[in-house]
């Protein structure tokens, strides 16, 4: 009972001191955290860069039976967007289409990374 008298004041030991825990300093874009951000974003730049030179050149996507291509030349594929040409899928426009407003939505979600990292 003494002991327990004794520590009735003594804080547990994860305890936060209340004035520290009130007070938060952000600590700012680092060089680590950009070299993380940076190595980040290669495998997708790579990515894009592929995926639009093989629609510029005409190029398949995917190997064998299951090769996809874009008819960026050609009208609108099906109600599907999908026809069976040689083996291959011709995807149409709205295809593209689609390709275009995800690489528009990523572009902006990296424009407003960097825009976020440039305020701190």
């Amino acid at each position: 009972a003494a002991f327990l008298a004794a520590n009735v004041d003594v804080p547990p030991a994860g305890a936060l001191d209340a004035a520290a825990a009130a007070r938060f300093e952000p600590r700012g874009v680092t060089a680590a955290d950009t070299a993380v951000f940076l190595i980040g974003c290669f495998p997708f730049g790579w990515a894009t860069w592929e995926f639009w030179r093989r629609i510029a050149v005409g190029a398949s996507f995917g190997t064998g039976a299951d090769s996809v291509v874009f008819d960026v030349d050609g009208g609108d594929a099906d109600d599907d967007q999908v026809r069976r040409f040689g083996g291959r899928r011709v995807l149409g426009k709205g295809a593209l289409a689609v390709a275009y407003l995800l690489f528009a939505i990523a572009g902006g979600s990296v424009l407003l990374a960097v825009v976020a990292a440039l305020q701190v």
